[in-house]
């Protein structure tokens, strides 16, 4: 057995895409797009103005939270009474976007 090397106070790990974006692993969601990824965190509390992501009718939709409604990310406004038949999967707290594409 040696000494251990005084360089081994300094050695960081390698940093993760989790490391950076996932707060609470338990309440996070991974979605992917075709564009890349969407990080939902279904515990944080959505405000005016956020990203969310939901399901309606059917579809999974991005929509930005607004007073009493949601606005989709193709301008559909949906009122407060018709988003009962939705599922709110949560805030959208990052977007990681590809921005290479082969071929």
């Amino acid at each position: 057995m040696g000494f251990q090397s005084p360089a081994q106070d300094y050695v960081q790990r390698r940093l993760t895409v989790n490391d950076l974006v996932v707060h609470n692993p338990a309440s996070t969601l991974v979605v992917g797009r075709d564009n890349g990824l969407l990080v939902i965190d279904r515990d944080s509390r959505i405000a005016v103005g956020d990203k969310v992501a939901l399901v309606y009718e059917g579809e999974a939709l991005v929509a930005r939270a607004g007073d009493r409604c949601v606005i989709t990310e193709g301008g559909q406004h949906i009122a407060e009474y018709e988003l009962e038949h939705a599922v709110v999967l949560g805030k959208i707290t990052y977007e990681i976007v590809n921005v290479w594409h082969d071929g």
